[in-house]
């Protein structure tokens, strides 16, 4: 989806293109939600798995989704 948001806004002026890529960013840096493992007693926290693919677009190398701190 960051990448998506990155190619879309090769269309637009300088402007818009600093402020796409400052939402790909932070969408690529956000936490993704995992359920709990409720096959434990009590619950326990999961992390999320990271993206396996390789990001198309350099801006994001490097990048990775923060994790639930529980």
């Amino acid at each position: 989806m960051a990448d998506q948001i990155i190619d879309t806004s090769k269309q637009f002026n300088a402007t818009t293109q600093a402020a796409m890529l400052a939402i790909a960013i932070e969408y690529r840096q956000t936490e993704k939600n995992t359920p709990p493992d409720f096959k434990t007693k009590p619950e326990t926290s999961r992390n999320s798995v990271f993206c396996q693919t390789a990001p198309k677009n350099p801006e994001l190398n490097g990048l990775v989704q923060a994790q639930d701190p529980a």
